[in-house]
């Protein structure tokens, strides 16, 4: 009787120790994720936290002949959700906006929140706006800019839901 009970005890003692290692395992594989999260946070971040500002600047060339005409565009970050980590918590990335606006005129119509994407290594940079689905003409309240931001200069080709509307030139204003 002994025997059986020294080797239940031996066995319980195992699998305490390994149901407490396999905790140990659990808790550092759930701090290596965080750690994780954090550098990836960290790499997008870095990847726009140059171009962050606003920029003031002109768009000439219209495609009306009209006169050029002012414009300011604020480049910003912010967090967008990004699924679950694997205790269930949220997960969040930086992202790059914009608020394109013209600065002649006072019309909320007139001004779009940007989507962007930005090449570090070659300076592109293409910004859009999601097409307003509330309005009668289909992809009405739509605006993008495709160009470069270099030297905190940036120039560009930008339309709206006409098609070209323009060239763009804006360069970021110092604090």
């Amino acid at each position: 009787m002994k025997v059986w009970l020294k080797k239940i005890l031996s066995a319980l003692s195992v699998l305490v120790i390994l149901t407490t290692l396999n905790s140990c395992g659990e808790k550092s594989e759930a701090d290596s994720n965080t750690a994780q999260e954090i550098e990836d946070r960290k790499v997008l971040a870095q990847n726009f936290e140059d171009i962050l500002g606003v920029y003031t600047g002109v768009v000439s060339n219209n495609k009306d002949g009209e006169d050029p005409f002012p414009v300011e565009i604020t480049i910003y970050s912010v967090d967008v959700e990004n699924g679950t980590n694997a205790d269930g918590e949220l997960k969040f990335i930086p992202v790059a906006k914009a608020h394109y606006r013209r600065t002649d005129i006072i019309d909320k119509a007139a001004e779009y929140v940007l989507s962007i994407r930005y090449y570090k290594e070659t300076t592109a940079i293409s910004m859009a706006s999601k097409a307003d689905p509330s309005a009668r003409v289909q992809g009405a309240g739509f605006l993008s800019i495709a160009g470069y931001l270099k030297g905190g200069v940036l120039t560009g080709s930008i339309k709206n839901n006409n098609g070209p509307l323009g060239e763009i030139t804006a360069s970021k204003k110092v604090r």
